[in-house]
């Protein structure tokens, strides 16, 4: 009995044209879109979290000129990424309508539209985060559905990891979503909804596992990089370092940047930290846009409360479902899903 493996999906550049608008509808020009990263990075850093922190250190001499040009290169950031960010959806929009998934290219379109309009002062704003959770859903289905995950033997697939961390992602912008809703909600006279603090509770401790079930999805495909997990270490480190140098503002800080609460033990956020940094640092090139989704999905953070941030968490989704597709052994089947290699056994002796 003879024990051969199916054969081979062909590279990306030689499957035929319409799987692969259908995979990469997607795409986005790798140049524009690390600038897009780069720029939404550094409006973090020095935005939501120096300029948090330089507004109680009093500006005197030379650290007033440093505390200007680090304001104004983070606003220059901010604004950039807010531009590259609703053009990038924008465009997303666009090439899903072309390739055939008319609702989800609709939903994005029209989270763009109405997050311009509340820009610009147009009472839309209420309307944002249900389509925002809409957009959401109808990116995050296809690329679910088929999921497998049955407990830990599951997850040790491949493709079930990638799937797992892809719907937990989901869920946790979902939480996020209801959320802001609730606190519109409070804000007027229909009342606050019940369960968001428990939403909220929940949506943090799927983080933890949202970055656990990635980095297994990247194990899955081989060995993880000697210095992939060196460089993942040093930002844990530093969360470490912070949390144990002064925990009170660190939690500050994380709640400011990020959102996130700080509930769970610390070393819960540091394995966190070490499998998100080392699953983008094993990333890098190779050849999909997954490492500069989770740079995205870190810094939309969790509490998903502006038109920007719900702008850069859908784009980060977008971007990390783009699923096993270019896994050398995997085979795509007729309606466009890929599918995960099987053995064929033979008879012949």
């Amino acid at each position: 009995m003879n024990v051969t493996w199916a054969r081979p999906m062909p590279r990306r550049d030689e499957r035929s044209p319409s799987v692969n608008s259908e995979e990469r509808w997607e795409s986005i020009p790798r140049s524009l879109l690390w600038v897009l990263v780069a720029s939404v990075a550094t409006e973090v850093l020095l935005l939501r979290t120096f300029f948090r922190v330089g507004i109680f250190i009093p500006k005197q001499d030379v650290f007033r000129v440093v505390n200007d040009v680090l304001v104004m290169v983070g606003t220059f950031a901010f604004n950039l990424s807010t531009v590259l960010t609703l053009s990038s959806l924008g465009w997303l929009s666009v090439t899903a309508l072309r390739s055939g998934r008319g609702a989800t290219g609709l939903a994005i379109g029209s989270f763009v539209a109405l997050s311009l309009l509340a820009a610009a002062g147009a009472a839309t704003g209420p309307l944002v985060p249900p389509m925002f959770a809409a957009a959401t859903m109808l990116v995050t289905w296809p690329n679910v559905r088929r999921s497998r995950v049955w407990g830990v033997r599951g997850l040790g697939d491949r493709g079930n990891a990638e799937r797992l961390g892809i719907g937990l992602t989901a869920t946790v912008f979902l939480l996020s979503a209801y959320s802001g809703v609730a606190s519109s909600m409070r804000a007027s006279a229909l009342g606050s909804p019940p369960g968001v603090v428990a939403a909220q509770l929940f949506g943090e401790l799927l983080i933890v596992a949202v970055s656990i079930a990635f980095l297994v999805a990247r194990r899955r495909e081989g060995p993880i990089p000697t210095h992939a997990a060196i460089l993942g270490a040093l930002p844990a480190l530093v969360v470490a370092s912070a949390w144990q140098a002064n925990g009170a503002i660190a939690g500050i800080l994380a709640l400011w940047a990020t959102g996130l609460r700080l509930y769970l033990p610390v070393w819960a956020y540091v394995v966190a930290v070490w499998a998100l940094a080392t699953t983008v640092m094993a990333r890098r090139g190779d050849g999909s846009s997954r490492a500069a989704g989770l740079v995205l999905l870190a810094c939309a953070g969790f509490l998903l409360e502006s038109t920007y941030s719900m702008s850069v968490a859908l784009l980060a989704l977008i971007l990390l479902c783009d699923l096993p597709a270019r896994v050398s052994a995997a085979t795509v089947s007729r309606d466009g899903f890929v599918q995960e290699p099987r053995a064929t056994v033979s008879t012949a002796r």
